[in-house]
């Protein structure tokens, strides 16, 4: 993955993979939706170095059961924050990549990222071309996201944006050639799109990246 000045090597990147949520928009589960014969959450997982532990919060497919550690909500649909919330002590490495699953392609960008995490800041976000932020797929300082955590009242249905206001925040714009690797995937006309533009396998995407 890529270098860090602060991640000397990988024991320090733990990686939170979020399955939770109604999928309303979508109609179906998304962690289950297959992009080109491959689900979301195997290509999710595909991408992220077999050494670094890996912290699932909500269910999980039974066949990663064995590669991944499952942390079930203690109570279901209360958005994002309540799925990390409820996940975060499960967390001992100094960073974590939080990963939602309907961002396929995210560890990508996740890879990329951490050539920025120079240890002044919270959380490390990407930017799109549009200036949208992807705070779901980002990598948190993990002390700095458990403090504050620890701090709110209630989790459940707490905005990211709450959470990344609470949070020093490092926005890192995402060069255009990247970009489509922040595709999010939350209805059933977005994985028609990314079914058109994403028609190799992973291997042939991460030669190409």
């Amino acid at each position: 993955m890529g270098a860090s000045q602060v991640l000397d090597n990988l024991s320090s990147l733990s990686f939170l993979i979020l399955t939770g949520g109604k999928s309303s928009r979508f109609g179906s589960d998304k962690k289950d939706a297959l992009l080109n014969e491959i689900s979301l959450f195997d290509r999710i997982l595909f991408d992220i170095p077999i050494e670094c532990q890996v912290i699932v919060s909500g269910p999980a497919p039974m066949d990663q059961i064995e590669r991944v550690r499952v942390i079930e909500d203690d109570v279901l649909n209360m958005g994002p924050v309540a799925g990390i919330a409820n996940s975060i002590h499960a967390i001992s490495t100094e960073y974590v990549a939080i990963v939602a699953t309907d961002t396929p392609f995210g560890i990508k960008i996740i890879d990329w990222l951490l050539q920025f995490v120079d240890g002044t800041a919270g959380v490390y976000i990407p930017v799109d071309q549009d200036g949208f932020t992807q705070s779901l797929c980002a990598i948190y300082e993990s002390n700095s996201l458990k403090s504050f955590l620890s701090t709110l009242e209630s989790v459940e249905n707490q905005s990211m944006k709450s959470l990344i206001l609470g949070l020093h925040s490092k926005m890192i714009n995402v060069p255009i050639e990247m970009a489509r690797f922040l595709t999010d995937i939350d209805t059933p006309e977005a994985l028609y799109l990314a079914q058109e533009m994403f028609k190799k396998s992973p291997e042939q995407e991460t030669l190409e990246a």
